[in-house]
């Protein structure tokens, strides 16, 4: 018997072998094309989010050059891709972040426009700058460009020399120059985020005007670059440039600027391993400003900012005077003397001497250098009360408010209009202009809800505040009752200059933290702790108060009980007022943090010698804030015409743990 042959295993096994060919083959092509283009596009979105991160760090950096303190970014410098099960990956993706040196910035032929001798032009000498360079190392994206900080421009650098700015360029904007040197050196790779830390070492919203020289030579800055061209295209859009001046190097670019008058600001911020020179060796001349019976000094460094915490020796008239030794937060000490006294100011261990005599008289100064007669003006205060009953007891207070505010020194900034409620709470407010010119005008409607069975809504305020580039603050307010009847005008408010608090020692250190001044009573004996300082610095706002706007203020354990002893400085108080009115709004972190009377507010001396003290007796939290508000009493108003500063205390007896938001302190010098 034959037997016949049967191949249909063979079958199964050449299908299976096909089949298995035809997977492996997928996978082949998936590993080939799909994994390199999904790669590629996991790298294209990390470079995006480095942009954005580095642009964080831009801003931050660029922030310093109107007084803010810096702060801390991430910058992701490498990542994953994601995990796959059939096919490889290739090594982590990783990138480099480098900050290092490109050279010395110049500012040539100019000179301090009406210049008395009183500042100088020490730009001339050059500013040693660095420059930040993302670097990555995409493993697909190889077209991937270097992203470049430089002198306040972010812009990427490609692999075709193609170069596209990220963010715009602010050395100069019109008649405004802005230069923000960087000191440290980075140098981080791998994958893992990092924090860039940019810490303000010369800061302050000091601007100075410059012009050229001569008629025939117009105002020169060379910015030392790693990008020539970029600066060539990016100035050739700018105004005020000659743009036939442009000229690049291989590591530079110089350019004129067209005749006539320019606000020039500095700033040098740190970071990587930078640390800031003492205060003797940033000091690099002093500025006298001399009224009547009173002498201000004030130390700056080649940045034209105050430093701070400056020895300084003083004679009258050959004779040393032992009090104040050290310059404040601002970078100045106030003296009294009489009006036919020869003052001699220097700083020991430096060549840095002044003498002002009789004949040596100048405006009282502000923050900035200016004086307080170029403070923005509230010409035009018109309120107009147009409240509705909404049926017993509701009312919707209104009041219309028309306004003009003018400004001798053409700088006007930001305008606010608020409305504050019986209590002194700020129930509405609008940021209602923001000008750069000499005068502003506009028409604000200010509104709340409030219920009463009295028939009006009483004690409501309105004020206006106007702010100009320099710090100097003009304010009017109207109290007015809300029932529909009202009209008011500038006669009817109370008007003068607003002084923000303007630094604090809480015992800490202060860190890096520029508001920190730890000779403010009570010195080393402070207790407790503040954070978000710098957010009761700019009380203008659109809305409600949130978390954001507020400083924090917390006890602390001592021994065997919580504590707050913590001081504030408000410096540059107008020192020729009539009266000065003290204003705090705050509350509390929730409903047990306080009682009646815990909490209290000294204003003491220079010495923490007690002078006047005010307690909290209303305690509220949430979303309601309440005003402190107390006229300064004969001492403590004489201080503050003794030495054109307020020092303030927040003092909390032994007890449980709390929590307090302020969220301003200010006062209001009328005349």
């Amino acid at each position: 018997m034959s037997l016949r042959s049967d191949e249909r295993a063979v079958t199964v096994q050449i299908g299976a072998v096909l089949l298995l060919a035809i997977i492996f083959a997928a996978l082949a092509l998936y590993q080939v094309n799909a994994v390199p283009a999904e790669n590629h596009e996991v790298e294209f979105n990390h470079n995006q989010e480095v942009q954005t991160q580095l642009l964080d760090v831009r801003n931050t950096i660029v922030s310093v050059s109107g007084g803010n303190s810096g702060g801390s970014n991430t910058v992701t410098l490498g990542a994953t891709y994601p995990e796959r099960t059939f096919s490889l990956n290739p090594g982590p993706m990783s990138g480099s972040l480098r900050a290092e040196p490109v050279g010395e910035l110049r500012i040539q032929n100019a000179t301090v426009a009406g210049d008395s001798g009183e500042l100088s032009d020490v730009w001339s000498d050059g500013y040693e700058t660095y420059g930040l360079t993302y670097t990555p190392g995409y493993n697909e994206y190889r077209t991937a460009p270097e992203t470049v900080y430089e002198h306040g421009s972010l812009f990427n650098s490609h692999p075709n020399d193609a170069v596209l700015p990220v963010s715009d360029q602010l050395v100069i904007d019109g008649s405004e120059i802005t230069l923000v040197t960087l000191q440290g050196n980075i140098s981080e790779s791998g994958t893992n985020p990092i924090s860039v830390d940019a810490r303000a070492f010369s800061t302050s919203s000091n601007t100075i005007s410059i012009e050229n020289e001569s008629t025939n030579e117009n105002i020169s800055i060379t910015l030392p670059t790693l990008s020539p061209r970029h600066w060539n295209e990016t100035l050739s859009d700018a105004e005020k440039v000659d743009k036939s001046s442009i000229v690049e190097g291989t590591q530079w670019v110089t350019f004129e600027l067209e005749p006539g008058e320019y606000s020039l600001q500095m700033a040098e911020v740190g970071v990587g391993d930078a640390s800031r020179s003492d205060s003797v060796e940033r000091a690099e001349y002093i500025y006298v400003g001399r009224q009547d019976t009173f002498v201000t000094v004030e130390v700056r460094d080649v940045f034209n900012n105050p430093v701070q915490n400056t020895p300084v020796e003083v004679k009258v008239n050959g004779e040393e005077r032992k009090k104040p030794t050290t310059t404040g937060s601002n970078g100045q000490i106030r003296l009294e003397v009489d009006t036919d006294d020869n003052v001699t100011v220097n700083v020991p261990g430096t060549d840095l001497n002044k003498v002002v005599g009789e004949g040596d008289e100048n405006e009282s100064t502000g923050e900035n250098g200016s004086t307080d007669e170029h403070r923005p003006t509230i010409e035009q205060f018109d309120v107009v009360d147009q409240t509705q009953q909404q049926g017993s007891p509701n009312y919707n207070v209104a009041f219309n408010v028309d306004w003009t505010v003018s400004d001798s020194n053409n700088d006007m900034g930001n305008i606010t209009i608020r409305l504050r409620d019986q209590t002194g709470a700020t129930v509405d407010s609008e940021i209602a202009g923001s000008s750069t010119g000499s005068s502003e005008s506009g028409t604000t409607v200010l509104e709340h809800e409030c219920k009463t069975n009295d028939g009006t809504c009483s004690g409501y305020q309105i004020e206006i505040e106007a702010t100009d580039e320099e710090g100097l603050r003009g304010f009017a307010s109207i109290t007015a009752d809300a029932n529909g009847s009202g009209s008011y005008n500038i006669d009817d408010s109370n008007s003068g200059q607003i002084s923000y608090v303007t630094s604090y020692n809480d015992g800490s250190g202060g860190s890096t933290d520029p508001y920190y001044d730890g000779t403010i009573p009570p010195g080393p004996e402070a207790k407790g702790v503040m954070d978000d300082f710098g957010a009761m610095l700019d009380p203008e706002r659109d809305g409600p108060w949130d978390a954001g706007d507020s400083a924090l203020l917390k006890t602390e354990y001592v021994s065997d009980n919580q504590y707050m002893e913590l001081g504030t400085r408000t410096s540059n108080v107008p020192t020729t007022a009539d009266s000065y009115l003290m204003q705090i709004e705050y509350r509390f972190y929730n409903q047990n943090d306080a009682n009646p009377g815990d909490f209290e507010i000294v204003v003491v001396d220079e010495q923490g010698t007690e002078l006047q003290r005010e307690p909290i007796t209303e305690i509220v939290w949430g979303g309601e804030t309440a005003q402190l508000e107390f006229d300064l009493n004969d001492a403590a108003m004489t201080s503050v015409q003794e030495n054109g500063e307020l020092n303030v205390m927040y003092e909390r007896e032994g007890g449980s743990y709390q929590q307090m938001l302020v969220y301003y302190q200010r006062l209001i010098s009328s005349s």
